[in-house]
């Protein structure tokens, strides 16, 4: 328990960690997801230490626990309410984008808002993850897509349009493995940079590119034995639930 709050604490050498082991970085990402698991850990010993002193001592010590117990869970929350209060105070403009929502046209919020860094990206190799935000920081035309306009099609496809003067083009999306990339009619595989963005060779002039995604078949068969799974559990609490009524 003690060792995942070290771990999640910014005391932890974690930048070490990931200079020498950078793969670390790509699956946890957030050190600090592992307080999740330390601090009901943490309330749980605290609970059950409290409930020994109490049957083991007199009844004034027992006084005395609950009324420290009393104390640190008001202080807890003083500082929670406080940490909420300066965190409320610094997103302010949230109250701006959420009025922005209620506009008809959404394009004053999708102005306003540019996108920041994507979550995952198809990496061609293990590095750190400060290399990987500077990468996209210092791509501009992932961020903004200037020069390029983007509009989507049908069956939940993303039609890309620009000018080119034939020269090879990096477009501002991102290319996985399940991804289908046609240019100017032809489905082409193309050759993606170090975050993931294709690099094709366009046509002086007019050029257009349609990016989809194809949905693997092993995904669908899990999707449908979900639902098969929900509709037989809900079957299953059904006469479970008659057979409890009758008697």
């Amino acid at each position: 328990m003690f060792n995942l709050i070290l771990q999640s604490a910014d005391l932890f050498l974690w930048r070490v960690v990931e200079k020498y082991f950078p793969s670390f970085s790509n699956y946890f990402q957030f050190p600090n997801r592992f307080t999740a698991v330390a601090y009901p850990l943490l309330f749980l010993s605290m609970g059950l230490t409290v409930v020994n002193l109490i049957n083991r001592y007199d009844f004034q010590f027992k006084v005395f626990v609950e009324c420290l117990l009393i104390f640190v869970c008001l202080f807890s929350l003083r500082a929670d309410l406080r940490g909420n209060i300066i965190k409320f105070n610094k997103v302010k403009t949230n109250v701006e984008r959420v009025n922005q929502f209620r506009y008809h046209d959404l394009s004053k919020f999708i102005d306003s808002n540019p996108p920041g860094n994507p979550d995952y990206l198809p990496l061609k190799k293990q590095m750190n993850s400060w290399k990987v935000s500077g990468l996209v920081s210092g791509t501009l035309i992932f961020n903004n897509g200037e020069g390029f306009e983007k509009e989507a099609a049908s069956n939940g496809k993303l039609k890309i349009s620009w000018t080119s003067d034939g020269k090879d083009s990096t477009l501002p999306i991102v290319f996985y493995r399940q991804s289908v990339l046609v240019v100017n009619g032809k489905k082409i595989s193309p050759k993606c940079n170090e975050i993931g963005m294709p690099i094709v060779q366009a046509k002086k002039g007019k050029n257009t590119a349609i990016l989809s995604f194809k949905t693997p078949i092993w995904f669908t068969i899990l999707l449908y034995i979900s639902i098969l799974s929900w509709v037989l559990l809900i079957i299953y609490g059904v006469f479970r639930w008659v057979k409890i009524v009758k008697k």
